[in-house]
């Protein structure tokens, strides 16, 4: 596994996101201040909010996605979520 794909189960692992919900991450939806994630209308149809331990925001404030609007941009085009 590469550190990159690392990184991605990490996140995973910290955050119990689906993988819809995590790759669909918007930086608009991170709060560095609170903590949280906002996910909004998820399987249940409302919004909700995880909390980010220490490691989750580590791994945020590791990536250089910030051009990007989503948190793990495609690759080949940043305005696009990864798959």
């Amino acid at each position: 596994m590469t550190p990159e794909d690392f990184q991605l189960v990490h996140f995973a692992v910290e955050t119990c996101l689906r993988r819809s919900e995590q790759f669909g991450l918007r930086w608009q939806d991170v709060n560095f201040e609170v903590k949280t994630l906002t996910i909004p209308l998820p399987k249940g149809k409302c919004t909700r909010r995880v909390p980010l331990s220490e490691g989750a925001l580590m791994i945020l404030r590791s990536l250089d996605s910030l051009l990007s609007p989503f948190v793990f941009p495609d690759p080949c085009d940043a305005l696009k979520p990864a798959r």
